[in-house]
């Protein structure tokens, strides 16, 4: 590098500011690493710099906390404090009662049979979706023509609206004119035509709508995690013997046990509080077969008009899916 002579900066020759520079750049360097200690006032001013960066950013989450309280936790405290209370729908006065609405929920039959109705609904929406799920994420991991059209189309009941779902379903299982009684007629597994919707076999139906609606949710998460996998661990496993079952229990399930234990968590929780696909096609019926709990509370609140009695329901459901949200969060902190 050549400098001039007579070149000077506030009184330094370029060499010079060329030196002290370096010096400067060193301890910078030093001091990112670890090996070199800053000044006191240096590092004083750094730490107030970071804190000022710190109180900035956690400002800028106030209005997404905001949001957050008013949306969701608002309504949950609202609920939790109306559930003590007498309060009626068209009513702008009420009463505290204490427990009677959750000592009359315990002494109800209605409740007890709608608990029921939740927790076989929601675990066989589970039970099924995941099955279907895992079992087509197999088929979707391998490498064949047309696997992207074919991506696409098991993914399309989670895009059609969930009303038009239940309008298509209801016609395909009309017991009159319906198209699942007329194949199933024709080639002789019926003798006759059966209502779906029967009260022995509602269950059944609308679990079978929430399945084929929710399942392409449960293959975005599968996919990645097959694909993750080593390929190497199943060619070392080929090599001594394993078949394919052995395979998949041994090596596939072990490597995406975390992601199918979130799945589980996640699942169960949405269909424990799924409203729409029972509502829309049996509401609840035939006498109370698919009632649950978000319907039994909707019923109570807004047909018979008891919003304290109505919310009592609600938080009874969500004390009981308290333990599998327990289990979710602890999951994810590890």
């Amino acid at each position: 590098m050549c400098f001039s002579k007579g070149m000077s900066v506030y009184g330094l020759s370029a060499l010079e500011l060329w030196f002290w520079t370096g010096i400067v750049r060193g301890r910078i360097f030093l001091i990112q690493r670890g090996a070199y200690s800053a000044p006191a006032g240096l590092a004083t001013m750094d730490f107030a710099l970071e804190k000022r960066q710190k109180l900035f950013s956690y400002s800028l989450l106030i209005p997404l906390f905001v949001m957050v309280a008013g949306i969701q936790l608002f309504p949950i405290i609202y609920a939790f404090v109306l559930s003590f209370t007498d309060r009626e729908l068209f009513s702008t006065s009420w009463n505290f009662t204490g427990l009677l609405n959750y000592r009359y929920l315990v002494e109800s039959e209605e409740f007890w049979e709608s608990l029921i109705n939740n927790i076989v609904y929601a675990g066989s929406c589970v039970v099924f979706q995941i099955t279907v799920g895992l079992s087509t994420s197999l088929l979707l991991i391998r490498k064949f023509k047309g696997n992207y059209y074919f991506r696409a189309i098991v993914t399309f009941p989670y895009l059609v609206p969930t009303i038009v779902a239940v309008l298509i379903f209801k016609w395909m299982f009309n017991d009159v004119f319906g198209i699942v009684n007329r194949a199933l007629v024709s080639m002789g597994i019926l003798d006759q035509a059966v209502g779906w919707f029967d009260p022995d076999r509602a269950m059944f139906s609308v679990v079978l709508v929430s399945v084929w609606r929710f399942f392409p949710f449960t293959i975005l998460l599968f996919v990645p995690a097959l694909e993750a996998i080593p390929g190497e661990l199943y060619e070392a496993a080929r090599v001594d013997g394993a078949s394919p079952v052995q395979q998949f229990f041994h090596i596939t399930l072990p490597e995406i046990r975390e992601v199918l234990f979130v799945v589980i968590i996640l699942r169960g929780i949405w269909m424990f509080n799924n409203f729409n696909v029972i509502w829309l096609l049996t509401g609840g019926g035939p006498a109370g077969a698919t009632q649950h709990l978000p319907i039994l509370s909707y019923l109570q609140a807004f047909q018979e008009f008891d919003i304290g009695l109505g919310s009592a329901t609600s938080v009874a459901g969500l004390l009981v899916l308290l333990v599998p949200m327990l289990i979710y969060l602890r999951s994810t902190k590890k």
